[in-house]
């Protein structure tokens, strides 16, 4: 049977670097009759996320990792957004040697995307006034930590968040919401430092 890591910490605190090298984005909306249903594939990303977990038993821990997705454009697109996704995490994981973990992960969030310059200035003097997109997130992956220090972990992981955000558009003949859905396969490296008894 593998043992714990040893020293057992309770705590991690650390920094994630993610590269999303595929995706797709999409927007649907349906009012009076009228339908938009667009999608387009997604141009590299990369994500920056720190966190912090706390082990509540020696397999299962809770944290928070908030992440910021740069380069959030489809592939032929020429202005970017940038995505803030406000991350809780669970995490299930198991001794495979005893300085070697493997993990599933959780994360729900909650997601807002800053859109580009060039699509409110489109928007100026039109009339139309627009929210930014906003709403749930939930990301699923799997990986490996690995004790390179008594107190520091280094960590990979493979991964695909879903996204479900709204954005409302409102002008003089009311207001439309549109679906602005957001997919991303992500690979991951982190480093982190244990602390506490």
């Amino acid at each position: 049977m593998a043992q714990q890591v040893e020293p057992a910490k309770p705590a991690a605190l650390g920094l994630q670097l993610s590269l999303m090298p595929s995706g797709q984005l999409s927007l649907h909306a349906s009012q009076n009759g009228m339908t938009v249903d667009d999608s387009a594939d997604t141009d590299t990303a990369t994500a920056l996320a720190p966190f912090f977990d706390y082990a509540l038993t020696p397999n299962f821990a809770l944290g928070l990792s908030p992440q910021v997705i740069f380069n959030v454009k489809g592939s032929n697109g020429t202005d970017s957004a940038t995505e803030y996704d406000f991350r809780a995490r669970i995490t299930a994981q198991a001794n495979v040697s005893p300085r070697l973990l493997v993990f599933g992960r959780v994360s729900p969030a909650y997601s807002i995307i800053d859109l580009p310059a060039s699509f409110w200035n489109q928007l100026a003097g039109t009339g139309v006034s627009a929210s930014s997109p906003k709403g749930f997130l939930v990301d699923a992956s799997i990986g490996l930590n690995g004790q390179i220090m008594p107190n520091a972990l280094l960590g990979f992981d493979i991964g695909y968040q879903w996204g479900f955000q709204t954005l409302t558009a409102t002008g003089t003949a009311g207001s439309v919401d549109f679906d602005l859905r957001t997919r991303f396969l992500h690979f991951g490296i982190g480093f982190a430092v244990l602390f506490g008894s």
